[in-house]
Formats: structure tokens, C-alpha cells, sequence
């Protein structure tokens, strides 16, 4: 098997406290949000100039001026370059992360070097979790354990089937 071919995988859409997001882990992160009480907002446009163009991160934490992506596979080069510009656009007043799977407990999450701008704040989820230990992790079992609605194709149906 080709290591690279375990990612080749096709993101299941999901609807989320009535809006559509592009996969389960994005829906799983939205959970996690809510449960930490994060106002957040999907795919909200920024216009990054003439050089860059438009760019829409899968959330905007307004409150924490926090931007997310949420990536199953490991980013690119090309992601994190375009994470690092929209840190540099914003003059690095905001914080920009990438985020992967849902970790079971909040010990146990970890930026790997490129993942988080600035990189002196480690401990992001933690942060946004007020330094609650438990509270985060009590939010990643409920990300884990939540059973989403399946978002169909324009000409499906949507099904309740949990997965």
C-alpha cells in the first residue's frame, strides 16, 4: 500500500445544528466548539489583497480572533504557506491552527512545528477551553460520540443514519 493513499479519502458532508459542513472531523470540531461555549462562524470569507485573493478557513473564532483548518491528511507545503500568509495579512493579530482528529483527552493534543501561528501558544485548545482540563476533554468525547446527519448530494435525500 502506498503510505500516501491511507488519506485518499472522500469526506463525508454533515449537517450540524442546521448548517452544512464539508465533513464529519470539520463537524466534530464544530461540536467541540460548542460544547466549550466558542462562538464560531464556517468558511467566512477574507479578502487577503490583490496578491492572494479570497480565502475561506473552515472557522473563525471572532471572540478568540482565531482562524482554524481542519485537515484529515497532514498539511501540505502549500496549506501551511497559505496559513502563514493569512497569519501575515492579519499583521499576526490573530492566531491561525490546524487542527486533525479529535484527541481523546487534553493532554493529549499537540501542535507538530507549522501547524500553529504564532507558535508560542501551545496550548490553544487549553486556552479556549478557559485551562480546563476536563472541560476540554469532556468536549472531545462528545465530538467523538455524536451522531451527526448525513448530508446527501443535491438530488438525495438526507439520512439520520449515525456514523
Amino acid at each position: 500500500m502506498n503510505p500516501s493513499s491511507r488519506y485518499d479519502i472522500t469526506p463525508i458532508p454533515v449537517t450540524y445544528n442546521d448548517r452544512k459542513l464539508r465533513s464529519t472531523l470539520e463537524g466534530r470540531w464544530a461540536v467541540v466548539f460548542d460544547e466549550l461555549g466558542i462562538s464560531w462562524k464556517y468558511e467566512e470569507e477574507f479578502d487577503l489583497g490583490p496578491h492572494l485573493g479570497w480565502y475561506r478557513p473552515d472557522f473563525w473564532l471572532p471572540a478568540h480572533k482565531t482562524i482554524i483548518e481542519v485537515k484529515g491528511p497532514p498539511p501540505n507545503e502549500n496549506e501551511l504557506e497559505k496559513l502563514r500568509a493569512l497569519w501575515d495579512y492579519h499583521d499576526q493579530n490573530v492566531t491561525c491552527a490546524i487542527l486533525r482528529e479529535i484527541p481523546t483527552c487534553a493532554a493529549e493534543f499537540h501542535f507538530p512545528s507549522g501547524h500553529l501561528f504564532p507558535a508560542n501558544k501551545g496550548n490553544l485548545l487549553l486556552l479556549l477551553a478557559d485551562n480546563d482540563s476536563a472541560r476540554l476533554t469532556a468536549a472531545y468525547t462528545v465530538a467523538k460520540n455524536y451522531h451527526f446527519i448525513r448530508t446527501k448530494l443535491d438530488s438525495e435525500q438526507e439520512s439520520d443514519i449515525p456514523f
